[in-house]
């Protein structure tokens, strides 16, 4: 009777303790959501295109959240950009040093205090961090890393229709 109600008492620790993690590592917990927009989803190949990075503190706390200096959105987020099939567009030199393929890039830091329902607003140039796009379309979204929760937080998709 001991060992059955030891065994019972080591499960429900078990389940308080490990369960919150193992949520927590399928995507919940996150205590923000980004967001992303631009001012136009048709372009045409090669024209500059700017994009909007919201992050938004849903969470019920007030945190520090870690930037570039000058909010590049390249700097502080994943951003991937796939075409129709499924690939990469390809990265310029730029795009390929921030994304660690070319390099260790160094950069100022710094922080902002969100509290809940704040956001931040950061920009990235498209045509800055990947090759002039052929025609077609393609899938754009920004990806983050909550540290406190080790939670990855990806944003919406947005379809950009690129022309000749």
């Amino acid at each position: 009777m001991k060992q059955r109600t030891f065994f019972v008492h080591a499960i429900g620790v078990l389940l308080v303790v490990a369960f919150p993690k193992i949520c927590l590592n399928q995507g919940s917990g996150a205590r923000f959501s980004i967001t992303i927009s631009t001012a136009e989803t048709n372009v045409q190949s090669g024209a500059k295109v700017p994009l909007n990075v919201k992050l938004t503190n849903t969470s019920d706390r007030e945190f520090r959240i870690g930037t570039s200096i000058g909010l590049r959105a390249e700097r502080d987020f994943q951003i991937d950009v796939i075409d129709d099939h499924g690939h990469s567009a390809p990265r310029t030199a730029y795009g390929d040093k921030i994304d660690g393929k070319a390099g260790l890039f160094s950069g100022s830091r710094g922080s902002h205090l969100l509290k809940p329902g704040d956001s931040l607003v950061e920009n990235a140039e498209l045509s800055r961090i990947f090759d002039p796009m052929k025609p077609g379309n393609y899938m754009v979204r920004a990806t983050r890393t909550d540290q406190l929760n080790a939670v990855v937080v990806t944003s919406n998709s947005i379809i950009l229709t690129v022309s000749q």
